[in-house]
């Protein structure tokens, strides 16, 4: 699934951030996951194939950027990291697969442990998981009305 976030930068240009999320999609409406508050002993973390339900994007903010890239930049970053058993993104965990401009990756990591989760579930307990998460960028001129904020 893909969310974009919009924003206004330096006049007419926009920045367009598409997640490719491995979870839901987040909104108001996205209701949590059953096992929420139902916490596994079990502290092993679980591939997305290994799970009865993966975790779900409970709250997402905009992500800042440190630098401007050129208009007509495209980059991409994959970043792993895991989902703990209450929604939280570990810290630790998060680390680069792979990037097309090591400028953002910093960036990308910082968004990443903003996010929260409803946790993944497996056997109706809520279970550690292990996400990979693309965090495209693309800064692309705007010139349309209304302007996006």
């Amino acid at each position: 699934m893909q969310r974009s976030i919009r924003g206004a930068v330096a006049g007419m240009s926009v920045w367009v951030l598409t997640m490719a999320a491995t979870a839901s999609k987040a909104s108001a409406q996205t209701p949590g996951t059953p096992c929420a508050g139902k916490p596994s002993a079990d502290t092993a973390v679980y591939q997305p194939e290994a799970l009865d339900i993966l975790p779900k994007i409970r709250k997402n903010t905009p992500p800042r950027f440190s630098v401007m890239p050129e208009l007509g930049t495209q980059l991409r970053v994959h970043v792993a990291f895991i989902v703990n058993q209450d929604g939280s993104v570990d810290p630790h965990s998060i680390h680069l697969i792979d990037s097309t401009r090591t400028a953002f990756d910093r960036d990308a990591e910082r968004w990443i442990a903003t996010l929260q989760f409803w946790p993944a579930c497996r056997e109706g307990e809520a279970v550690r998981a292990q996400l990979v998460q693309a965090v495209r960028y693309a800064h692309t001129p705007y010139s349309g009305w209304p302007p996006v904020l």
